[in-house]
C-alpha cells in the first residue's frame, strides 16, 4: 500500500478523508477533463489507481461494526437497513441541507461504450440521473466520490469516475467536482457497478459547509427493475 500513498504524496496510514483530499487536489491538475495535456493521461491513471486501491483498503480495514454482515434471516437484514439509515419516505424532491435532489432516471446496463471503445461490467452498471438545485447563496461543489450506494445487506458501492466518461456526457453533466451555482438547476450522472439486485439505497450529501469538518447526508431507497436485463 505504501506505493499508493506515495503516488498521492501523503503519509502511510492516512485517513480516507486525507486520501480523498489528496486525490482531488491532484485530479484538478491531471484529470483529462480539466487538462488536455496528453502527457498527463498516464499520470492521472496512476493517481486514480492509487485512490481506488486506498479507499477500498480503508473501507475493508475500518468497516463499522454496524456494516458487518450477520447470519440473520434476510427479513431481519431489511429491518436493520432501515434502522441504520433512518431515511424518510421517498418523495420527488429530497432536500439535504443546501441542496435539493431529484431522481430523474435510473437505468441498468451490461456495457457502456463511446465511439469504438466498450467496457463490459463484471456485474452490471447502474446509472442514476440526478437533478440538483443549490439553495445556498454560494456555489457548492460535488464530486462523484461523495455519493455511495448500499444494498440491503449494507454492502457499499462507490460511484465510478473513469468509466463515466464512456456515457458520452458533456462537461456540464459530469459529476467530477461538479460546481452547483446558487438557485440554478443542473443535472449530474452517477455510475455504479453492482450485482443484480432489486433494491438499492443512495446516499446523498448536502454540500460542504465552510468551517465545519463534516456535512449532512440522507439515504433514500431506489426501487429498480432488472428483470429485462440480460446478464
Amino acid at each position: 500500500m505504501k506505493k499508493y500513498y506515495d503516488r498521492l504524496f501523503i503519509k502511510d496510514g492516512s485517513t480516507s478523508e486525507e486520501v480523498k483530499s489528496a486525490y482531488r487536489k491532484l485530479a484538478k491538475k491531471f484529470h483529462p477533463d480539466v487538462n488536455q495535456n496528453e502527457d498527463y493521461i498516464e499520470e492521472f491513471k496512476m493517481i486514480l489507481e492509487a485512490y481506488e486501491a486506498l479507499i477500498s483498503h480503508l473501507e475493508k480495514t475500518f468497516k463499522p461494526h454496524s456494516e458487518i454482515k450477520s447470519d440473520s434471516p434476510k427479513v431481519n437484514k431489511k429491518k436493520k437497513v432501515t434502522e441504520h439509515f433512518d431515511y424518510s419516505e421517498y418523495s420527488d424532491e429530497i432536500e439535504v441541507e443546501n441542496l435539493i435532489f431529484e431522481i430523474k432516471e435510473t437505468k441498468f446496463t451490461k456495457e457502456i461504450s463511446i465511439h469504438y471503445q466498450k467496457i463490459v461490467a463484471d456485474g452490471i452498471y447502474f446509472i442514476i440521473k440526478l437533478g440538483i438545485k443549490n439553495t445556498d447563496n454560494e456555489m457548492r461543489t460535488l464530486s462523484f466520490m461523495d455519493f455511495k450506494l448500499y444494498d440491503e445487506d449494507l454492502n457499499c458501492y462507490t460511484s465510478l469516475g473513469r468509466e463515466i466518461n464512456f456515457l458520452n456526457l458533456n462537461q456540464k453533466e459530469m459529476m467530477f467536482d461538479k460546481q452547483c451555482q446558487p438557485h440554478i438547476p443542473t443535472i449530474g450522472y452517477l455510475l455504479f457497478e453492482v450485482p443484480n439486485r432489486k433494491t438499492y439505497f443512495l446516499e446523498l450529501y448536502g454540500g460542504k459547509i465552510p468551517g465545519r469538518p463534516s456535512y449532512k447526508r440522507k439515504i433514500i431507497p431506489l426501487e429498480t427493475d432488472v428483470k429485462n436485463l440480460n446478464v
